[in-house]
């Protein structure tokens, strides 16, 4: 079946060639910084204000506002999004004004709610021999598994959820499509869609790509299949026990693949069309998805920030229910600066080494969630050190451009990172159903294990600012949802005393509460006040409390005698107030019983002798 829509054959396989911002790879493996370029080859997504239904094509008025913004230039239209935002190719031929200057004047019209370059992602792998072949593998090579310094504790989780698993995760794989393998279980392989080719065949056909080949970027060489999106399966799914090659992180989960990147990658607006369909909503000429995802796996990304077209897609997944899981990526840069990792609603995975430091490439800051081992590999300038034995292995295919045999093969890079932390939500998912997603993710950071210190495989330990909550650790989530009792999100109920008769203007701090009752980290938030945990600054910005933890609230009183003021704190599900009164005003305060003429008669009375103590006698008889 082919896609009903205005994205025709044509458009997409012309699209392989748009490229905003480009990845390549130097000759040690490791992903470049791209650069951004003047041009997007013409490609805009423009999404004007809702003003009635959403129309196919663009109506007389909408068209006259494009040639406003550059009356020297055609547009073809080529397709309207699941969004009503509209996909447009510009004519070049006839104008000097870049794209960007394009979409500089449409941003600026009032009807237009955004305009955009549709930029390509990159898949995120750093190649470490691709295609190497391995040999009689078993668990030891899959360090990742089990070590306790990198490792995930994988291995040990299977003891407790192979007893307790008692459903099948979904887990959307957004890549370049899958292949069959000895190593798959055909029966968890659900039916997919290809968003490239238009039809529900998402096998891989291979992206390999002739040296310049992508006329906005690359690569610099000729680059063989990297059978990304069957690696990415591998990591999550390879059968268990079955006396062939490596055993996948969750033994229970569906994989839904989903092919949205190809040659020179994917561009945003197929994308995001292919997370709204893996998340069960609706793509514009494809019959809905009768698997919706649990969990999304993006383990791509390009140094450009979030667009308007991916987010509006992320956004309505996890509406939808899903958890959406992206690769930091591999640009040795902050996250804020790369896409879709720094889109709001994704747990952002970074990439730690076997000895759980730092890795050279991984992309870090404050926007990183939770790190996995990405592999390592030898960057002596760098200050890290690396050999085949310290990257990940998974399944994969011999053939240098289409498919050839079933192999194996090493890699290295957050792409690999990502699936873990996929696949531990699909376990802990399968575990006990009625989490929510939300849930899950809280879990998934509650439970992390602490970053190793004095590591020598890396330039650096990783730290939280920089690398995530900690490393992905999935036999304590596991044993927190299944042998612990579950999840336990709603604390203890608190009290906070009220405080009266204080002074105006003053500040005033509550007696500590102790936070109990619970098991994992919830959200904490503040109404009219501030407040400090574990005695440190006091703030009003909402964040995160575990059990154990003291709180206290800080309150100014009112500026007036006897007024109060309240601040209300939340954690989790519980809320209490902090009252605080200000003392009433001192003096007379009544009106009745001739209370205004005692007043006048008095302040005459003291007028008087005032004038008879000043006056002379004889100035005083004669004024009588």
């Amino acid at each position: 079946m082919h896609l009903k829509r205005p994205l025709s054959a044509n458009f997409i396989s012309n699209s392989c060639c748009l490229v905003l911002l480009v990845g390549l790879c130097t000759s040690a493996g490791i992903a470049a910084p791209e650069t951004a370029l003047s041009s997007c080859s013409g490609r805009i997504i423009v999404k004007f204000k809702e003003a009635g239904k959403q129309t196919r094509q663009l109506n007389k008025r909408q068209i006259n506002q494009l040639q406003s913004a550059d009356p020297d230039v055609s547009h073809d239209h080529r397709g309207v999004l699941s969004n009503g935002a509209h996909l447009l190719q510009r004519n070049h031929k006839s104008t000097q004004q870049t794209d960007a200057e394009f979409i500089a004047q449409l941003r600026k019209q009032e009807d237009i709610e955004y305009a955009e370059c549709d930029v390509r992602r990159r898949i995120r792998y750093v190649p470490n021999d691709p295609g190497f072949p391995v040999d009689g593998i078993g668990f030891p090579d899959q360090w990742y598994l089990s070590e306790s310094a990198g490792g995930i504790r994988a291995e040990q989780a299977w003891d407790i959820s192979l007893n307790y698993a008692n459903s099948a995760s979904v887990i959307a794989i957004i890549d370049t499509g899958i292949l069959s393998h000895q190593d798959l279980d055909t029966s968890r392989i659900l039916p997919g869609y290809d968003f490239l080719d238009g039809d529900d065949d998402p096998s891989d056909p291979g992206d390999a790509a002739l040296a310049n080949e992508c006329p906005e970027g690359g690569p610099e060489e000729d680059t063989n299949s990297s059978w990304h999106g069957t690696a990415i399966a591998g990591m999550i799914a390879a059968t268990q026990d079955n006396g062939v090659g490596i055993a996948g992180i969750d033994h229970s989960s569906n994989i839904l693949p989903v092919r949205a990147l190809g040659k020179c990658g994917g561009s945003i607006s197929i994308i995001a069309e292919a997370i709204r369909w893996a998340a069960g909503l609706s793509a514009i000429g494809v019959a809905n998805n009768p698997y919706p995802a649990d969990i999304i796996n993006l383990s791509f990304g390009s140094l450009a920030p979030c667009s308007d077209t991916e987010q509006q897609a992320i956004n309505a997944a996890v509406t939808a229910g899903a958890l959406v899981v992206s690769s930091a990526g591999n640009e040795s840069t902050d996250i804020s600066e790369t896409a879709p990792a720094s889109c709001d609603n994704v747990l952002v995975v970074t990439a730690t080494t076997r000895q759980g430091g730092e890795t050279c490439y991984t992309n870090f800051g404050a926007e990183a969630d939770l790190a996995a081992p990405g592999g390592n590999e030898e960057d002596l300038t760098s200050g890290c050190t690396g050999s085949i034995d310290d990257a990940l292995v998974s399944i994969s295919n011999t053939g240098t451009n289409g498919p050839g045999l079933d192999g194996y093969a090493y890699h290295v890079g957050t792409s690999f990172a990502a699936p873990m932390v996929s696949a531990a939500a699909g376990l802990v998912k399968a575990s006990d159903p009625s989490l929510t997603m939300p849930e899950i993710e809280t879990l998934l950071l509650s439970t992390a294990r602490s970053f190793p210190q004095n590591t020598t495989d890396s330039f650096a330990d990783c730290a939280q600012q920089r690398c995530g909550a900690g490393i992905l650790n999935i036999e304590a989530a596991l044993s927190l949802v299944i042998l612990d009792g579950g999840l336990d999100t709603s604390p203890d109920g608190f009290i906070f005393s009220s405080q009266n008769n204080v002074a105006t203007d003053t500040s005033i701090i509550s007696n500590s509460i102790t936070v109990s009752g619970i098991n994992v980290p919830v959200p904490i938030s503040i109404v009219g006040g501030e407040y400090s945990i574990e005695n440190n600054s006091f703030t009003d910005i909402s964040g995160q409390v575990a059990a154990g933890n003291t709180v206290r609230i800080q309150l100014v009183s009112a500026n007036s005698s006897a007024s109060t003021r309240t601040a209300t704190l939340t954690i989790g599900d519980q809320s209490a107030d902090f009252i605080v009164t200000t003392a009433a005003a001192i003096g007379r305060t009544s009106d009745s019983g001739g209370g205004i003429f005692n007043y006048l008669f008095l302040f005459g009375l003291c007028l008087f002798l005032a004038i008879r103590n000043f006056l002379p006698i004889n100035t005083l008889r004669k004024s009588i």
